[in-house]
């Protein structure tokens, strides 16, 4: 093995498909978002069967584990490292921007509160497809 050299993604020279390896079992078209958290892989795909009055959202932890849900609205938020984001369909609605990392973030009554690394608590709901504080 050379260092600093990668073989190319699917491990084949010459593949038109560089997600193909042979074995892969779904296209990545097909998966909306991934995320590595640690030494896990979360894959999150809107089903194909959404619409305007619900949404179905699988998500795949490690190839193994899966859990599916159907909302009754076609919107969700999504918590990421310095950020807050309402997914509207399969696009970013709103968005909020911390100067820290979300350290805790927890859904009560109709809000999301965060918490940064610095202690900072922050609140904030969803109003007429915007996230508001």
């Amino acid at each position: 093995m050379q260092h600093g050299i990668s073989p190319p993604l699917g491990g084949q020279t010459g593949c038109s498909d560089p997600a193909d390896n042979g074995n892969t079992v779904k296209a990545l078209s097909q998966v909306d978002i991934v995320f590595v958290v640690g030494t896990s892989t979360f894959a999150i795909q809107q089903g194909e069967d959404s619409s305007d009055r619900y949404m179905k959202v699988t998500i795949t932890r490690d190839d193994r584990l899966q859990w599916t849900y159907r909302q009754a609205e076609n919107g969700w938020l999504l918590v990421c490292e310095t950020s807050v984001r309402l997914i509207i369909g399969q696009e970013e609605g709103s968005r909020i921007e911390f100067g820290d990392v979300i350290e805790r973030a927890h859904w009560s009554e109709g809000q999301l509160y965060v918490e940064d690394t610095g202690g900072k608590a922050t609140s904030m709901r969803v109003t007429d497809g915007r996230l508001t504080l």
